[in-house]
C-alpha cells in the first residue's frame, strides 16, 4: 500500500496535464473558429458605435467620452493581435498545437469581455455645443434685452435636455422669477389639460369671461393699433377670435400672424382658412379673390414679387423668372417663349402630353399648321395674346385641349373662331378683346363653366346663338341676363337710354363685378375692377329720362359731364327730398372731372350713404365753392343762427384730393367742419379762394387737438397753407409736420 499511494498520486499528476494537453491539441480548431466569431461581433459593435459617434458629432457637435475613446483603441489592439496569431496558427507544427489552443480560449475570453462591455454612446458624449447654448440661454435669462426665447430643432437633438438644465438653474435662483413653471405638451394636444396645469402652477384659476379674456388676449398679440384701421370693422376681428374657439395657442397663434395686416382681404381670408370655406366654397368668388391678393401679399413680403408703387399691378424680377422657367422645365411642365418675336410656330413634337401651361404671348407667328391638333389633355391655360400677325386657326388645334380653362387671344388678327373651342367645356376665361377683324364666335352652349367673355374691340354682331340654352336676341336685356352666368362683365354704351336698360335688366342679377361706360363720343378707356362706372362727356339728365345707377356701384367717376350741378341731380326724388335708399351705400370711390357747372357735390342728406368712402377726387370743375351743400330753406336758416352744427364725418375717408379748383372755398357752409380721422393724404393744387379746410382734429385728454392717426402727408403750396383760417387752436402747429409745400400756381 506504501508504494500503490506514491504512484498514484505520480499517476495524478502526470496524467491530468496530459489529459489538457491532448485537450488543447484536439479543439485547435474549434476555438479557432469561435475565435473568429467573437472577433466578427466585436468588429460589428465597434462600427456601430462608431456610426453613433459620427452621426451625434456632425448634428448636434458633441464628441466621445474617455471610456468610449480607450474602448475603441483596445478593439484596435485586440484586432492587430487576432491577426498576428492567426499567421502563428498557420506556420505552427504538431508540438506547439497544444500552446497555440490554451492562448485561443485565453483571447477568447478576452474578447467577449471587450464585446460584453456596456456603452451608452449618447449619455457619454460631452456636448461642447450644446453646453455653449445652455450658457446664451442662461445669459439672455438673468439679462434684461431679451423677453423671448425659442429652442428650436429636429427631433432627438437634444432641447428638452437643454430646457432640463436651464430649468433646474432656474431652481436654484427662486429670487430671478416669481414663477417658472415646467409643463409638457401631450400629444394630441388637450388644450384644457394643459391651461389647467399652467393655472394650478401659478395657484390660479382659469377665468370664466372666456369671450372677453380672449379678445384681450387676440388684441395683446396683434397690437392694439388694429382697432384704429379704418377698413377693419370690429366684428371681423370678433369673428377671427371667435374662430379660435377661445383657445390661448390659436389665438397667440392667430394674432401672431395677422399683426400688422391692416388690408380687410388679408382678413377675409384668414377668417374663411379658419373656417375651411376656401376647399368647401368653390363657387365664392369674394373668398378666392381674398385668398388671391393674400397669395400675392405674400409673395411681395418674401421678395418673389416686386409691388408696383400704386399698388395696382406686381412685377417678377428676372432672376425669380428664371429660377420659376428652371423649376418648370420638367413638373409641373410649362411652354414659354414668350415677347421671343418667333416667325415659327412651335412644332407638334414640343407640345408634349404632359404640358400643363403654355405662354407664346408677343411673337410674330402669321399662322399656325393646319393639321395641327396636339394632344395636351391636362394643358390648363394657353395665352396667345398680342401676336398680331396671326391670322388662322385650324379647327382641329384645340380637339385634344379638354382640360384648357384659360384661352387668351387678345390683340390677335383672327378672323373666325375655330368651332372646336365649342367643346372646351371646362373653359372659364375666353378673351378675344381688340381682335379687330373677329365677326364671329362659334356656339358657346356648353361652356357651362366660362365665367369671363371678353369681346370689346371686335367686329361681332351678334351674341353667340344658344348661350346659356336658348337662342338669344341682340338687345341690351338680353346682355344683362347673359352678364348674370359671368364673374365680370365690361360693357361700353354709347346712348343713356341702353346704359339704363341695362342696369334695370339685371335688377341685382347682373354679373359680380362690372365696369360700365357711357361715352356718347364713343372714348373708351381703362376701368377700374369690382362694380365700377365711369361716365364720360355724355348728359346724364335729359328732359326725358337721368341716369339710373346701379344701387351697389363702388367706384363713380363723372368726367366732362356738364349738365349736373351736384351728385343729388341724378339721384331719385321723393317730395323733392334725395331718396338715399336707391343710392348706393358701398361707395368707396368718388371723381369729378373738368365737370363745367358742379357747384357742389351732395347734400347733407346724402352723408348717410357715403359711410363707406375711401376717396374723393375734385379736378377742374371751375364753378365749385364747397364740398357738401344745404339743401332745404329750414336747415340753412339753422346753420345760419348756429342752432345745429354741419358735422360732414366721413369715418373711412383715406384721400382727398381738390385741383384746379378757382372758386372753392371751404368744404361745407363757415361753421361746418370735416370728421375723417383715417385720412391718410390731402392734395390742394391751385385754389387760390380755399379759406378753410374744415377738419375737426381728434382730441387728446387735455383737450389738446391730435392729428389724424393715419396721417401721412399734407401737399399744397405754403402760401395758401398760412392763409388758412382755423376752427380748433393749434391746428395749424399739430398739421404742420405733415406738409409738403410745392411751388406752383
Amino acid at each position: 500500500m506504501d508504494l500503490i499511494e506514491p504512484i498514484s498520486d505520480l499517476f495524478k499528476c502526470v496524467c491530468s496535464p496530459i489529459c489538457e494537453y491532448f485537450d488543447y491539441y484536439r479543439k485547435l480548431d474549434e476555438n479557432m473558429e469561435e475565435l473568429d466569431r467573437v472577433l466578427r461581433e466585436l468588429e460589428s459593435k465597434k462600427k456601430d458605435i462608431e456610426a453613433t459617434l459620427s452621426r451625434a458629432e456632425r448634428e448636434q457637435g458633441k464628441k466621445p467620452s474617455n471610456e468610449v475613446s480607450d474602448w475603441l483603441k483596445n478593439v484596435q489592439r485586440i484586432n492587430t493581435k487576432a491577426e498576428s496569431f492567426n499567421q502563428e496558427v498557420e506556420k505552427g507544427n504538431c508540438f506547439s498545437r497544444a500552446c497555440l489552443g490554451k492562448d485561443v480560449e485565453k483571447k477568447i475570453d478576452v474578447v467577449m469581455g471587450d464585446n460584453g462591455m456596456t456603452l451608452s454612446t449618447t449619455s457619454n458624449l460631452v456636448g461642447e455645443r450644446t453646453g455653449k447654448i445652455v450658457e446664451e440661454i442662461w445669459e439672455d435669462l438673468m439679462g434684461d434685452k431679451v423677453s423671448k426665447i425659442g429652442v428650436w430643432g429636429m427631433g432627438g437633438i437634444g432641447k428638452t435636455t437643454i430646457m432640463s438644465h436651464i430649468n433646474n438653474k432656474l431652481q436654484e435662483k427662486p429670487n430671478k422669477f416669481n414663477d417658472v413653471i415646467w409643463v409638457t405638451v401631450s400629444q394630441p394636444l388637450d388644450l384644457i389639460k394643459l391651461q389647467t396645469e399652467i393655472a394650478t402652477a401659478l395657484k390660479e384659476s382659469l377665468p370664466e369671461n372666456e369671450d372677453k379674456e380672449a379678445f384681450n388676449l387676440f388684441i395683446d398679440g396683434v397690437g392694439t393699433n388694429i382697432l384704429q384701421v379704418p377698413a377693419l370693422n370690429k366684428e371681423i376681428i370678433n369673428e377671427v377670435v371667435e374662430e379660435c374657439g377661445c383657445l390661448p395657442l390659436a389665438i397667440v397663434t392667430v394674432a401672431a400672424s395677422m399683426s400688422g395686416e391692416e388690408e380687410i382681404y388679408e382678413w377675409q381670408n384668414a377668417l374663411n382658412e379658419l373656417r375651411g370655406r376656401l376647399r368647401s366654397l368653390n363657387d365664392d368668388v369674394q373668398a378666392k379673390y381674398d385668398r388671391g391678393h393674400t397669395i400675392l401679399n405674400r409673395l411681395v413680403n418674401c421678395c418673389l414679387l416686386e409691388s408696383a408703387k400704386d399698388g395696382s399691378c406686381v412685377k417678377m424680377h428676372d432672376l425669380i423668372r428664371d429660377m420659376a422657367l428652371r423649376i418648370t422645365s420638367k413638373s409641373p411642365l410649362f411652354m414659354v417663349t414668350a415677347g421671343l418675336r418667333l416667325l415659327k410656330f412651335p412644332g407638334e413634337q414640343e407640345w408634349e402630353e404632359n404640358l400643363e401651361r403654355v405662354s407664346l404671348m408677343e411673337n410674330d407667328f402669321e399662322e399656325i399648321p393646319s393639321n395641327m391638333s396636339p394632344h395636351c389633355e391636362i394643358l390648363s391655360t394657353l395665352l396667345l395674346q398680342h401676336n398680331k400677325y396671326l391670322q388662322r386657326i385650324p379647327e382641329c388645334f384645340f380637339v385634344h385641349m379638354h382640360g384648357l380653362k384659360v384661352l387668351n387671344l387678345c390683340h390677335t388678327s383672327i378672323e373666325v373662331l375655330p368651332n372646336s373651342v365649342s367643346d372646351l367645356t371646362n373653359l372659364r376665361s375666353l378673351l378675344l378683346r381688340w381682335c379687330g377683324i373677329l365677326k364671329r364666335v362659334p356656339s358657346l352652349a356648353k361652356l357651362l363653366a366660362l365665367q369671363y367673355l371678353d369681346l370689346e374691340g371686335t367686329w361681332i354682331e351678334e351674341v353667340p346663338e344658344d348661350f346659356g340654352g336658348e337662342v338669344l336676341r341682340e338687345t341690351v336685356e338680353e346682355a344683362a341676363r347673359l352678364s348674370d352666368r359671368l364673374d365680370t362683365f365690361v360693357g361700353y354704351f354709347s346712348t343713356l337710354n341702353d346704359f339704363n336698360i341695362y342696369v334695370k335688366s339685371t335688377d341685382g342679377r347682373g354679373s359680380k363685378n362690372y365696369c360700365l361706360l357711357l361715352s356718347a363720343s364713343g372714348k373708351r378707356g381703362f376701368l377700374e375692377v369690382d362694380k365700377s362706372v365711369r361716365l364720360f362727356a355724355c348728359k346724364i339728365c335729359e328732359t326725358e329720362e337721368t341716369i339710373v345707377l346701379p344701387e351697389d356701384v363702388q367706384y363713380l367717376e363723372m368726367f366732362g359731364v356738364d349738365d349736373v350741378a351736384s351728385l343729388n341731380d341724378v339721384l331719385p326724388r321723393e317730395q323733392g327730398l334725395v331718396n338715399i335708399g336707391k343710392f348706393s351705400h358701398d361707395l368707396k370711390v368718388l371723381r369729378f372731372l373738368y365737370c363745367r357747372n358742379l357747384k357742389n357735390l351732395f347734400s347733407l342728406r346724402l352723408l348717410p350713404a357715403l359711410q363707406n368712402l375711401e376717396v374723393l377726387a375734385v379736378g377742374y370743375c371751375f364753378l365749385i365753392e364747397e364740398i357738401v351743400a344745404v339743401e332745404d330753406e329750414e336747415t340753412e336758416k339753422e346753420l345760419a343762427t348756429n342752432t345745429i352744427i354741419n358735422t360732414v364725418t366721413l369715418p373711412r375717408l383715406k384721400k382727398l384730393h381738390l385741383e384746379d379748383l378757382r372758386e372753392f372755398k371751404s368744404i361745407c357752409s363757415d361753421n361746418g367742419v370735416l370728421v375723417c380721422n383715417s385720412l391718410q393724404e390731402i392734395e390742394v393744387y391751385n385754389c387760390p379762394k380755399l379759406k378753410r379746410l374744415s377738419l375737426s382734429l381728434p382730441l387728446l385728454d387735455n383737450g389738446q387737438p391730435s392729428p389724424p392717426p393715419a396721417l401721412e402727408v399734407i401737399e399744397i403750396k405754403k402760401e395758401l397753407w398760412e392763409s388758412l383760417e382755423w376752427d380748433q387752436p393749434n391746428a395749424k402747429d399739430v398739421l404742420n409736420p405733415y406738409c409738403k409745400f410745392w411751388r406752383g400756381n
